[in-house]
């Protein structure tokens, strides 16, 4: 379903004008619709960790280069997905402000230290520092939701913003249809709440079917050993 399906089903449920185009228009209701479209589409894609927007990128660090550029579609990372492959070590972090300056200023142990990573700006844009700086060229991986939540109308293009009326959601149109319905209807001054409480319950439904879930072991079973309590070195000695 395209952003201008969307928009000519919201107007007949409510009794509007059904727009032919979005993109280009300077009809009102038209350019509201397509703004509100962008403003939900951007708003459910920073909601929940779609399994749709995961992506995975790799950086190639380079002897004394302590920091590298995000993905250009990086929106957010997901945690606990960073690893050190040439060394197949996970690296600590994302490290936050404080901890990072008691590694960097504070009394450090002689002992090998695990890489770590944070990010922060250089010149006003986001990069990540790798912690010891690399001296060496390794592949570093990590996972993360790309800000690119549409796709043009073969699939072949992945877009951060509307271009076309025939690009298309990657996440369920029905419930950009749900979030966009009550944003138009708060917009125009009218009553909103049980459209956007309707939103919100399918929503959070879909969140709950999203992916896939780990098996729990509530039981006491230890025919595993978990690594976080195994020794890195030394086995067998």
């Amino acid at each position: 379903m395209s952003v201008l399906d969307v928009a000519q089903n919201i107007a007949r449920e409510l009794g509007l004008n059904k727009p032919g185009s979005l993109v280009g228009s300077t009809d009102e209701t038209n350019v509201r619709m397509l703004a509100l479209i962008k403003r939900a589409g951007v708003m459910l894609s920073k909601r929940h960790d779609w399994s749709v927007l995961t992506s995975e990128t790799t950086i190639t660090t380079s002897d004394g280069t302590a920091y590298y550029a995000l993905a250009s579609d990086f929106d957010r990372f997901i945690n606990q997905t960073h690893w050190d492959r040439t060394n197949d070590v996970i690296l600590r972090g994302p490290i936050n402000p404080q901890r990072w300056q008691e590694i960097k200023s504070g009394v450090l142990q002689t002992a090998p230290i695990k890489k770590g990573f944070r990010v922060k700006a250089l010149a006003g844009v986001k990069k990540i520092y790798i912690d010891p700086t690399p001296s060496a060229t390794e592949t570093l991986a990590y996972e993360y939701i790309t800000n690119k939540w549409l796709l043009n109308s073969d699939a072949s293009s992945e877009l951060a913003d509307i271009a076309a009326d025939t690009d298309y959601s990657k996440f369920d149109e029905y419930l950009l249809e749900l979030e966009v319905k009550w944003r138009l209807l708060e917009s125009l001054g009218l009553n909103y709440l049980e459209a956007r409480d309707e939103a919100d319950v399918e929503i959070r439904r879909a969140i709950g079917r999203d992916g896939a879930a780990p098996k729990l072991d509530m039981g006491e079973s230890a025919s595993v050993i978990l690594l976080a309590n195994t020794q890195e070195t030394g086995f067998g000695d």
